[in-house]
């Protein structure tokens, strides 16, 4: 009888005790699996946020625009009269000795908050960039002025715009290295 008290008793207890430890194993497992799930993400992380940072340095890289044939003299932001929605509107000078005829621009906004603003349809270079483009002829020392319907709901300013591009009217074209 005491052997099969003693059965019923302690045996169930070193099964247990083995299942607990094959449970602490697996639990063990996962968890040492999960902490290496977290280091992958966050190695992910830091290279889309270096990748993104390049990407925005790029833009902002605009190497020759200061030697340009068109200087920037404005841009703003400007609200739509029926609508919380606002457009931008760009000045720029020819300060070339040739006649242009097509200039594409591009700029960076941001919202009230000092973050990237929506500032045009989808940009590959990521929120707050927009570009535009004119085919209007400008002769040498003109200055004229365009509005491109970006319809930014949180736009607050106009950080920077830039000319990319200029075709002249003899053919001939200028380009930044921004692109």
């Amino acid at each position: 009888m005491k052997k099969l008290l003693f059965l019923l008793f302690f045996v169930p207890l070193f099964s247990c005790s083995s299942s607990e430890q094959r449970e602490k194993a697996h639990l063990d497992s996962v968890i040492q699996q999960g902490k290496k799930s977290l280091e992958d993400f966050d190695i992910q992380r830091r290279a889309d946020s270096k990748t993104k940072d390049i990407i925005t340095a790029s833009m902002f890289d605009s190497f020759g625009v200061s030697n340009g044939p068109v200087k920037i003299l404005s841009a703003k932001l400007i609200k739509q009269e029926y609508s919380n929605l606002k457009n931008i509107r760009l000045s720029w000078k020819n300060i070339s000795s040739k006649k242009i005829e097509g200039i594409r621009f591009r700029w960076y906004g941001l919202n009230a908050f000092g973050e990237p603003a929506d500032m045009g349809s989808y940009s590959p270079y990521g929120k707050g960039f927009g570009s535009g483009f004119t085919d209007e002829s400008l002769l040498p020392g003109k200055i004229s002025y365009g509005s491109w319907n970006i319809l930014s709901n949180d736009g607050k300013k106009v950080s920077a715009a830039w000319p990319y591009e200029v075709v002249f009217e003899d053919g001939t074209t200028w380009k930044s290295h921004s692109r």
